[in-house]
């Protein structure tokens, strides 16, 4: 791998390097496999570890409980994935593909494969065409499957033709940089060389299309020539360091674009470290959060319905998980949230990843007397 080829690999990653180094940068983009392919698959990466990431809790009758539903979600989805796996897949579709269907099968969730949709007015959806790990399920009523919609405009498309026009140009620059460095020479053939070798005609083909390449590829190398046959180095031109800037620049306009669309800061999905905190927050605020509706609406209406849920029965994908952060650096949020009794010390402790005490007074909420009333105050301020 040449040095250009490390420095495109610690940029896009080695998935790019491997297009890159085998020769195949412009053909693969043509079949989608391209710079816009990889700032969306780490994009969709981000979000679906985020949303895996996420508890699902459960509430019947307005009290939390921990019951089949809540099993269902936050361990084992179906007897092939845990929850992990499932949810990884439904968001990573959701993304991709703009929507995902969702079926029940003897009590378990499938993310579908494939399905067709027909609309028909006010009238009630039908999916058709529904399979599962390649098995085909049949027709089922929109009332009976869990169906997501992300946009209502597939996004993917709008992304490909922006971000189009920049891929062919960072091409363009690849390309001349690689014609700026490579070998080039003169091979002079004298008319004798017909008429001396025998085998003149494979010869010169076994020369030019084998000798040549080994001579050129390898770093310390001799090429034997036959009598009448001359071959002259031509001056190699000096690489013009623009090109790398150009493909610099570029990429990152790609990362912008797909950024934006997905509502992650393109110094996330470029690796950058500086700012985390702040476009984490942001990560979380308006690109996790919203498909955590998404599900929660969706699943609540399906699962629980207007009845159960006027009772206090529903489900809520809660994500202030992953906003917590670490214990040591949140220890201060972590005093805030037990001291106002937003959470008791058993759902703190669930949030930042620890097992819950289950003892009566970590299970209780407390409010410091910083917390009182004006109007109140202790028994010692009476005094």
């Amino acid at each position: 791998m040449g040095s250009f080829t490390r420095w495109l690999s610690g940029l896009f990653g080695k998935e790019a390097a491997e297009i890159i180094e085998s020769g195949r940068l412009r053909e693969e983009a043509a079949e989608g496999l391209s710079l816009k392919r990889i700032a969306i698959q780490t994009a969709a990466g981000y979000i679906s570890s985020a949303v895996s990431q996420c508890d699902f809790r459960t509430f019947l009758d307005g009290e939390e409980k921990k019951g089949e539903e809540f099993f269902l979600w936050n361990y084992s989805p179906n007897p092939n994935q845990n929850s992990t796996q499932f949810l990884q897949e439904l968001t990573e579709k959701l993304i991709y593909d703009n929507e995902v269907l969702v079926i029940e099968e003897k009590g378990s969730l499938y993310v579908a494969d494939t399905f067709g949709t027909q609309e028909d007015g006010m009238k009630e959806w039908m999916f058709t065409g529904i399979s599962v790990a390649g098995e085909a399920v049949g027709d089922k009523r929109a009332g009976d499957v869990l169906y997501f919609r992300m946009n209502n405009e597939d996004i993917r498309p709008l992304l490909e033709e922006v971000c189009r026009q920049y891929e062919e140009v960072i091409q363009s620059a690849v390309s001349c940089y690689e014609r700026a460095g490579a070998d080039k020479g003169i091979l002079k053939v004298q008319s004798l060389a017909r008429g001396k070798l025998k085998d003149y005609d494979e010869i010169k083909r076994d020369l030019l299309n084998h000798r040549f390449r080994d001579f050129f590829s390898r770093r310390n190398a001799v090429l034997p020539l036959y009598d009448g046959f001359e071959y002259t180095p031509h001056t190699r031109s000096l690489r013009n360091t623009s090109e790398v800037v150009d493909v610099k620049t570029l990429s990152d306009e790609i990362y912008n674009r797909v950024g934006q669309a997905f509502r992650i800061a393109p110094a996330m999905l470029r690796g950058e470290v500086e700012n985390t905190e702040k476009a984490a927050d942001n990560f979380i605020k308006f690109g996790v959060r919203p498909i955590c509706n998404l599900l929660e609406e969706e699943i609540t209406r399906k699962r629980y319905g207007k009845k159960a849920f006027e009772k206090g029965s529903y489900l809520l994908v809660d994500p202030s998980g992953l906003e917590i952060g670490s214990v040591f650096a949140a220890a201060e949020k972590i005093d805030k949230l037990i001291s106002c009794g937003t959470y008791s010390i058993d759902e703190v402790r669930s949030k930042i990843g620890e097992p819950v005490l289950g003892t009566e007074e970590s299970q209780k909420h407390f409010i410091t007397k910083n917390y009182e009333a004006l109007t109140g105050g202790s028994k010692g301020d009476e005094n």
